[in-house]
Formats: C-alpha cells, sequence, structure tokens
C-alpha cells in the first residue's frame, strides 16, 4: 500500500521532500482516526454481546459463515 501511495501520489513538479511529508502525515492522521473508530466500535460491540443468547446467535453465525465459506472453497477448487 506504502509503495503504491508514493509511486500514484508523487508528483516530480514538486518538492518531494514536501510530498512525501505531507504524504507520511496525512497517513497517520487516517490511521490514528481508524484506529479511534475501531477501538470505539469493538468496545461498543462488546458491550452488546455480553448477553448469553446474543453470544450463541454470533457463534452460530460465524459457524455458519465458515461452513459456507469451506463449502464455496471446495466447490471453486473442483471445477
Amino acid at each position: 500500500m506504502l509503495f503504491l501511495m508514493f509511486s500514484v501520489l508523487l508528483d516530480g513538479s514538486f518538492d518531494r521532500t514536501m510530498q512525501i511529508s505531507y504524504l507520511i502525515i496525512m497517513l497517520a492522521i487516517l490511521n490514528i482516526s481508524t484506529h479511534f473508530v475501531w477501538v470505539a466500535t469493538s468496545n461498543s460491540l462488546s458491550k452488546l454481546t455480553h448477553h448469553p443468547i446474543i453470544e450463541k446467535s454470533l457463534n452460530y453465525f460465524f459457524s455458519i459463515s465458515l461452513v459456507l465459506v469451506a463449502i464455496w472453497l471446495l466447490i471453486s477448487l473442483s471445477k
């Protein structure tokens, strides 16, 4: 991702040091903000899933999803 970002977004007509600094700062801001969103969302979801019925439902959902992906992979490999 970093190689793609620098190869696509760098413009040869401007100062490269300034552009690289700007890209690094923007990437850091993006990463920090998405981490805060990730932490806040996971904290909310963990509070929601403490109920035993919801926990069991989620376990069944993830189990069925895993089985469906395994079946899909087996079907796609047999073609």
